[in-house]
């Protein structure tokens, strides 16, 4: 089967999480060097935004507001963090599970979708 020149989706939003991991583990490298660097979730955030979900909100909105969201809860999973409570063997289980996610968020919240 001939690979695509163009990727999907979902290869996209793999390959930011790839790279998130990569950096990550580089900058785990270098504070065991001494130097601190503070890893941005830019990567992870741009994935969840091709994937669809909402902004986060926790800024500007109180949780007992219909718009309120917050993003945190995408990121327990062992790949992000090792002692998080979601089991996730590979980047590509770690993503299934996002896209069910986005599914299951879709369903019950609806409103968060809602144009203003």
């Amino acid at each position: 089967m001939k690979k695509s020149i163009i990727k999907t989706q979902r290869e996209i939003v793999e390959t930011l999480i790839h790279e998130h991991l990569s950096l990550s583990y580089k900058c785990d490298e270098l504070e065991k060097l001494g130097v601190n660097v503070n890893l941005s979730n830019i990567l992870l955030d741009t994935a969840f935004d091709i994937i669809g979900f909402p902004q986060d909100t926790t800024i500007e909105t109180n949780a007992s507001d219909k718009d309120y969201f917050c993003r945190d809860y995408l990121t327990n999973s062992t790949i992000i963090d090792r002692g998080s409570s979601n089991q996730h063997q590979t980047v590509e289980d770690y993503v299934e599970y996002l896209y069910n996610e986005m599914d299951n968020l879709e369903k019950e919240s609806p409103e968060l979708f809602q144009l203003k």
